[in-house]
């Protein structure tokens, strides 16, 4: 098993010795150490949400901001759901560039489309 180990998961088992990984218990001594190294980045792992709330959608070509804002309030409303609270001011942040981000793009477009 030790030999098919690569990168990360390979630095993560050179930390046992070789007498705990040549033992009786040394794959689950080694599968114990990628639980400890490894469970930080799978508890802060963000749900689905996260990613529906700040990389959703920007604002699309000629979707008005008012449709845009709820749309977005529902996806924020989502994230506090699901337990991550996004503060006025950040919630208001991301709204913007998103709604920037679209319109500019729709004015790219435009701008391309009559060259």
């Amino acid at each position: 098993m030790l030999r098919q180990l690569a990168g990360p998961a390979r630095a993560a088992a050179d930390e046992l010795s070789v007498e705990q990984i040549t033992s009786s218990i040394g794959s689950k001594l080694i599968l114990d150490r990628f639980r400890k190294h490894f469970s930080p980045y799978l508890e802060s792992a963000l749900p689905r949400a996260f990613e529906n709330a700040i990389y959703a959608e920007h604002r699309k070509p000629r979707e008005p901001l008012q449709l845009h804002v709820i749309r977005m309030d529902g996806a924020v409303k989502n994230l506090k759901d699901e337990g991550v609270a996004l503060s006025d001011t950040v919630k208001g942040y991301v709204i913007f560039c998103q709604s920037y981000s679209g319109a500019r793009r729709s004015a790219h477009d435009l701008e391309r489309k009559t060259l």
